[in-house]
């Protein structure tokens, strides 16, 4: 599994991470742990310029992706943001994993900026980002 896991990593371009700001605490635990772990995340909060044309660099960004995970729920679903991520994802046909944010949120949400939020991530949701990851199946299916 290991020498895989690292093989689909060497692969990987970067992972983009597509979210609404209410699920900001489980992504930004996730967002970490994925940094940790060694693979390069593209995260609104470290690589936006709001001083530049924002759907250009999500554009941009999504299409030099091997993967767009997102963040599934209601939140995200509303966001106009989100909905444009997903479509040129869809438009590049840049597979899209789907991982529910109430699944990570195990912490102790009265420290929601604590480091070590990433390291309590249950065992479950860390072998579900790998295999997310990993096995990069799309969500759309090409055309």
């Amino acid at each position: 599994m290991f020498s895989r896991q690292y093989a689909r990593r060497a692969e990987c371009k970067m992972i983009f991470i597509s979210y609404s700001w209410a699920d900001a605490h489980a992504t930004h635990a996730i967002h970490r742990w994925l940094t940790k772990s060694g693979w390069d995340t593209w995260i609104d909060i470290e690589r936006l310029d709001l001083q530049s044309d924002i759907p250009t660099q999500l554009e941009n960004a999504v299409n030099q992706s091997s993967i767009v995970l997102f963040i599934d729920s209601l939140d995200a679903y509303a966001s106009e943001w989100t909905r444009f991520e997903l479509a040129c994802a869809e438009k590049a046909q840049i597979p899209v994993k789907r991982i529910c944010p109430d699944c990570v949120t195990v912490w102790d949400r009265a420290a929601p900026d604590s480091n070590e939020q990433d390291d309590r991530l249950t065992p479950d949701i860390k072998c579900i980002l790998l295999e997310s990851v990993i096995n990069e199946r799309p969500l759309f299916p090409a055309k």
